[in-house]
């Protein structure tokens, strides 16, 4: 059967949505946290890590300035493999989500997929990444204002390979998938490892990330 609603009556009259059986009654359809506006994926390429001193960013989206729309982050997703055994005295990045007000700069674009076709994403929302390719770092570093705990959102250390034999000891790092950012113009989400030494982020570490959001008129 196909979607039904049926009305309620607050003051003037209202109608929820709802799904109709074969015997006509109607099941409640809850939609958590959605707005029924644009709902959009991104998929980063394998991004190098960069051996440097001063950290990597990642991926990021961003509300443009002046937007006229809110955007619901209400997921991040990081997750790496490793091919060079790093000693048990390197400490391991921070995967850190933070809070940008800044728009990003340098670094690729990213793609932004719909949940449901119909939908269209608005040009105010932009996504990035650190790659060009696969497996191809940007030709200049993704760059966020925001770099520190004091933009932080959540955090996690990112696993290490100690040694080559035993299990893959990464499973994919999950943020903000039970308490959704809302971005409103200007704002933006980034995903940053920090760290403070080469070894700790080889170019041989590859990194995938994964967002999902949600568009929207306020």
């Amino acid at each position: 059967m196909p979607d039904a609603n049926v009305p309620i009556t607050p003051g003037t009259g209202t109608t929820i949505d709802t799904y109709q059986l074969g015997t006509g009654d109607h099941r409640q359809r809850v939609m958590e946290s959605d707005h029924g506006g644009f709902g959009g994926r991104f998929t980063s390429y394998r991004i190098p890590g960069r051996a440097v001193t001063t950290g990597q960013n990642l991926a990021a989206i961003w509300n443009a300035t002046g937007s006229t729309i809110a955007v619901d982050v209400r997921f991040v997703g990081v997750d790496l493999y490793q091919t060079v055994v790093k000693a048990v005295t390197v400490a391991p990045p921070i995967i850190r989500c933070l809070k940008l007000t800044t728009l990003p700069t340098g670094g690729n674009a990213g793609f932004k997929v719909a949940e449901d076709s119909a939908i269209a994403s608005n040009a105010n929302v932009s996504v990035f990444q650190d790659a060009s390719a696969e497996g191809t770092s940007s030709t200049t570093a993704l760059a966020f204002t925001q770099t520190t705990a004091a933009s932080g959102l959540t955090q996690e250390f990112a696993p290490r390979l100690i040694t080559a034999a035993g299990y893959e000891m990464a499973d994919r790092v999950e943020m903000l998938q039970n308490h959704f950012v809302t971005l409103r113009a200007g704002e933006g989400v980034g995903v940053r490892l920090e760290y403070s030494a080469t070894t700790q982020n080889p170019i041989t570490d590859m990194w995938v990330v994964t967002m999902a959001w949600e568009e929207y008129t306020p």
